[in-house]
């Protein structure tokens, strides 16, 4: 049975620096996708995803993000004025970096760079309740520009505004999956009739936000009692999704599942100003990283 290379890249605003980065430890002469059959990514991973899918070499792209991230984080005159006004950031100097690293390319032009490559990038519609896995193997978006898309699934709520297709408003796709395995693997299964035990799944992802103290119930309550939700309810919700992630792969039974995810964050997915520790801290796993990739490549 032929083996179903999968990479997933997830979102998390500026930690897209450390799947970045891990990519571009790769040697130069393999700073492409030619052994990869499927790539995925939503939000930041998205626009990762697109921007290799046309051609952009790991290196290239971890550089630009390393130079551009902060022009994604422009703040609006209303948000410097309210701190509580959203959309926050501006979303043509974000635009303006999507367009850059992925030019003016529709879906379809993925097969010309890569011909064996199926790309998966979601986005939530919230118009009408509906998740829509942008492809590029049924045909239905092959005359949507790539950068549009980049955009749809990036459009963090209260960070970015909802983009506009047709009249519908569409979000983020990591709303639902930060690591969008099942859309992936299920549109595989869907257009391409792989079974999951053909899939090999290699997941990258941005850190995981964990808190250092336990969460006893004296202290879990005295939180929530004085307003501090948010101290405990960002760390567990990534440890939750990473949780339900490896359970989804446990039960479908992939032919191989490896969700690469060592570092450990802050959650500040806007604070720029994180970026060089997190490069200097990705770093320190390259060896690690390498092995993994190489393992993925041999199933």
């Amino acid at each position: 049975m032929k083996r179903c290379k999968i990479l997933i890249i997830c979102g998390g605003g500026i930690f897209g620096c450390i799947p970045a980065r891990f990519l571009s430890m790769l040697p130069t002469d393999r700073q492409h996708l030619n052994d990869v059959d499927v790539l995925a990514g939503c939000s930041i991973g998205g626009i990762l995803a697109a921007a290799y899918a046309v051609g952009q070499p790991f290196g290239y792209v971890d550089a630009v993000f390393q130079r551009r991230a902060p022009e994604c984080f422009v703040k609006r005159l209303a948000a410097k004025i309210n701190p509580l006004a959203c959309p926050t950031y501006r979303t043509d100097t974000l635009d303006r970096v999507i367009n850059d690293m992925i030019g003016g390319a529709w879906m379809s032009d993925v097969r010309k760079t890569y011909p064996g490559l199926s790309l998966v990038i979601p986005a939530l519609d919230v118009t009408d309740d509906h998740y829509i896995a942008f492809e590029n193997i049924s045909g239905a978006w092959d005359r949507t520009p790539l950068a549009d898309i980049a955009g749809y699934t990036s459009a963090a709520p209260t960070y970015y505004a909802g983009r506009d297709m047709d009249g519908h408003c569409l979000v983020d796709g990591g709303i639902i999956e930060v690591d969008p395995l099942t859309t992936a693997t299920d549109t595989i299964k869907e257009h391409l009739r792989v079974p999951y035990m053909a899939m090999d799944v290699l997941m990258i992802g941005t850190g995981r936000d964990k808190d250092k103290k336990p969460l006893t119930p004296e202290r879990y309550n005295a939180l929530g009692y004085y307003g501090m939700a948010k101290d405990f309810l960002v760390p567990y919700a990534t440890l939750s999704n990473k949780l339900a992630t490896e359970r989804h792969a446990r039960q479908v039974g992939f032919g191989w599942f490896e969700y690469y995810n060592p570092l450990e964050t802050d959650g500040k997915l806007d604070d720029v100003k994180q970026i060089p520790a997190l490069i200097e801290e990705t770093d320190k796993y390259r060896e690690a990283f390498l092995q993994i990739w190489n393992e993925w490549l041999r199933r």
